[in-house]
């Protein structure tokens, strides 16, 4: 009876732990290829309001309503011609951005751009 309540008790542990290691964790994934370079990030959705807060001031003077839960995804064209696809909700956030559409300026914006998101989730 005694070991039956230690291996219920180390059960229990175990799943509190299993449990507890995804709730507010944060992934980030940066692929880059020569044709995109994709991000993706899930993080804790108490983080959403200082993602978004980073969007609008990266974005200044562009329509930042755009960048706030664009749950099916949206191509987006700044003023400075940088193009990408971004699709964003609660706690996670998609940033695609096709080489052939953009010049190196705008590549280097969107480089920026994930780096200044990685800075806010950290």
């Amino acid at each position: 009876m005694k070991k039956i309540k230690i291996i219920m008790f180390g059960l229990l542990v175990m799943l509190m732990t299993a449990c507890n290691l995804n709730s507010g964790g944060l992934s980030v994934t940066v692929k880059k290829t020569d044709e995109r370079y994709e991000f993706k990030a899930t993080y804790p959705d108490r983080k959403t309001a200082k993602v978004n807060d980073y969007l609008k001031k990266a974005f200044k003077n562009e329509d930042s309503a755009l960048f706030v839960q664009v749950e099916g995804g949206k191509e987006v064209m700044l003023a400075n011609g940088t193009t990408f696809y971004i699709r964003s909700n609660p706690g996670i956030i998609e940033l695609e951005l096709l080489k052939q559409k953009n010049t190196p300026v705008g590549y280097h914006y969107f480089e920026e751009l994930i780096e200044g998101i990685r800075d806010v989730l950290k």
